[in-house]
């Protein structure tokens, strides 16, 4: 009789589906982040605009017809992470004979670290957004080593749902689409169906936030966010103390609270800038804002360099300066806006005995003393492109660069306008480290086993 054979795709999940939906309970009913309950209220209410993307408020709206709690998305998201990352497993599997065993080993310390157990329980358009990410990275490797896998419809569809996806999670994930679609059809330009992916994703794009949003009548975004770093740029000059003439500060004082903006001003965190922001005043005319900006932005070049030095050090740079930090994970549902509003979302853990220590695991992975290690993505980053790099060479497969861009791409597209240094934001750098890193080690142990076995063998026919 055949012995049964869990598949690989079940088998690397389950330790994903245990821990997080343990985490779920610890929980009870989810976390809920500031983004989180502002989606939330959009639902409730009815009143959706475009601030956090549209179509992830409309999926949370179908998913509270069936059942108006968050917990129902974040089930959702569990069963997404867990097999999407499963699939990413079972292509290095598939195609690089990784072992079963180190495999799911990977997967089991992948759940119990407590980044992605926070995350995987946190209501985070950024959570799914990076597994979309890793989901294209794991059809980059299909296409990489089968070249008739792109040519099949079902893979193409796919493929081209995930690659919009990626958009509809994040709007700064149109930079990481369409760089991503663009490199592939570089290095394989002779294939017609990325071609008929490419134009389908842009001509579904184009209609979902055109007409789509007219339908649906789905407001225009933030206009606070949207002006972020113009304002973040003048409260540089002001704390810097740059010259204004008496017009340009009657320009500026239309648009902003300038006292708030100096006194409140940090130069990590554009959050405190876009506080201080007239919406109003911008919704209605910000040309004269942005003439102003471009005229001290060419009198002041070198501030707007060191504005950026400053804000993308949390990509760069391992380590903290004076004054940056990094914005920890939530470990409770932020409900200091919707305290009264939304009583039910308040915290009502199934483990009560056991919450307050979860969340000391989740205080302690991201404290002063190990948030080098744990927090910022830096070190992350270059280990991906260190083991990317030996990759490379041990495969000799040049085209195995394609599955550390994407990481590359979120970053840049990141750059002018990140509100606050967060590791939700860069999280499928983290995730990229979770699939680059051990693979590497795995290739490295296997090519050092192989020469001990060699030089074994010439022993001992010596």
């Amino acid at each position: 009789m055949k012995k049964f054979k869990l598949p690989s795709i079940i088998l690397y999940a389950i330790p994903m589906l245990v821990i997080f939906v343990f985490m779920l309970l610890v929980f009870y009913p989810g976390i809920m982040s500031p983004d989180a309950m502002v989606q939330w209220n959009q639902v409730q209410t009815g009143q959706i605009d475009n601030w956090h993307p549209a179509y992830v408020t409309i999926g949370i709206l179908l998913l509270s017809k069936i059942w108006n709690s968050p917990t129902l998305y974040i089930i959702l998201q569990i069963i997404i992470i867990a097999f999407v990352f499963s699939y990413m497993l079972t292509r290095l599997e598939k195609y690089y004979k990784l072992r079963r065993s180190y495999l799911f080993l990977v997967s089991c310390i992948f759940a119990i670290t407590p980044l992605n157990f926070n995350l995987s329980v946190n209501m985070l358009k950024d959570t799914l957004y990076a597994f979309w990410i890793v989901l294209f990275i794991a059809f980059i490797i299909d296409i990489i080593n089968d070249k008739e896998w792109i040519k099949n419809w079902k893979h193409a569809i796919a493929f081209t749902i995930t690659v919009l996806l990626i958009v509809l999670y994040r709007h700064n994930g149109i930079i990481v689409s369409v760089l991503g679609m663009l490199t592939i059809g570089i290095v394989y330009w002779k294939e017609k169906m990325f071609k008929i992916s490419f134009a389908s994703f842009i001509i579904v794009y184009i209609l979902m936030t055109t007409l789509g949003f007219k339908i649906l009548n789905i407001e225009e975004a933030n206009y606070a966010n949207k002006y972020a770093p113009i304002t973040h740029f003048f409260g540089r000059l002001l704390i810097n103390e740059k010259e204004f003439t008496e017009d340009e500060m009657n320009i500026l004082k239309e648009y902003v609270d300038v006292e708030s903006l100096k006194q409140n001003f940090s130069q990590y965190n554009m959050d405190y800038s876009i506080q201080a922001q007239n919406t109003e005043a911008l919704k209605n005319d910000a040309k004269p804002y942005i003439k102003l900006c471009i005229s001290k932005m060419l009198q002041y070049p070198q501030e707007l360099i060191k504005q950026y030095i400053k804000l993308t050090s949390f990509f760069y740079s391992p380590w903290t300066t004076n004054g940056s930090y990094v914005a920890g994970m939530f470990t409770e549902s932020e409900l200091y806006i919707y305290e009264d509003t939304y009583p039910e979302l308040k915290e009502s853990s199934k483990f009560p005995a056991i919450i307050e220590k979860v969340k000391n695991i989740t205080r302690t992975y991201q404290s002063v003393g190990l948030e080098i290690l744990t927090m910022r993505p830096a070190i992350y980053m270059y280990s991906s492109i260190i083991a990317i790099i030996i990759l490379v060479l041990i495969k000799r497969n040049k085209k195995l660069i394609l599955l550390i861009l994407p990481s590359i791409y979120n970053t840049i597209s990141l750059i002018p306008s990140m509100p606050v240094p967060s590791t939700r934001y860069v999280y499928i750098t983290f995730l990229t480290f979770w699939i680059l890193v051990p693979w590497c080690l795995y290739e490295i142990l296997k090519l050092i086993k192989k020469e001990y076995k060699n030089n074994k063998d010439v022993n001992n026919e010596g």
